[in-house]
């Protein structure tokens, strides 16, 4: 038809990126998990000193030294849940990296008789993963306390879930649980959900 528009009809839709938003303060579970936290951020630090000065591992130190700054910055915006998830996503993909370094570097430390340096070579994919692991906790516990995702937790955690968790949880999702990133984005066609 002569009187559509191409520009409408190859209209871009949106879409906005779908992170755990938390409402407001985090959860006893998540501030009692802060020490935690802080430990293996010093031991993750600690780790990328020893990265850079004995293995003169730059790349994976740099690397591994944004991951903490991200840590950091959660720990300042006091457990944001949402830095914490990408932190402990970030320490996962870095848990399955330095594995393969650990083969690597067994097989080297081994050969040479050098056991303290395969140690600290192993700390490395036990720190991320502890990291990861721990954010996975938070992340549960947000999405268990309103999430989108709470009627999955609760099958996850084998929990029969009561009903008054379930009408919370569909009320929470009715009113919006996430919000775009990006304000403003709606244009003349409004937000897709």
């Amino acid at each position: 038809c002569p009187h559509h528009s191409v520009r409408h009809l190859h209209t871009p839709r949106e879409r906005t990126m779908k992170l755990p938003i938390s409402a407001g303060e985090p959860t006893p579970f998540t501030q009692s998990r802060f020490k935690y936290v802080v430990a293996l951020l010093l031991l993750h630090t600690a780790l990328i000193v020893y990265r850079i000065l004995v293995l003169h591992d730059i790349f994976c130190a740099f690397f591994q030294a944004l991951t903490v700054a991200l840590g950091w910055l959660a720990i300042r915006e006091k457990m944001q849940v949402t830095m914490l998830s990408i932190w402990g996503l970030l320490n996962f993909y870095s848990c399955l990296t330095d594995s393969f370094s650990v083969i690597e570097g067994t097989l080297n430390s081994v050969h040479k008789m050098d056991f303290m340096r395969l140690a600290i070579v192993i700390m490395y994919p036990v720190c991320d993963l502890l990291s990861a692991r721990l954010a996975w906790e938070v992340f549960k516990d947000h999405e268990r306390n309103g999430g989108m995702l709470a009627p999955i937790m609760f099958l996850l955690d084998g929990d029969a879930t009561p009903a008054s968790k379930m009408a919370n949880t569909a009320d929470r999702a009715e009113k919006g649980e996430q919000t775009p990133l990006v304000i403003g984005s709606g244009g003349k066609y409004g937000t897709r959900r």
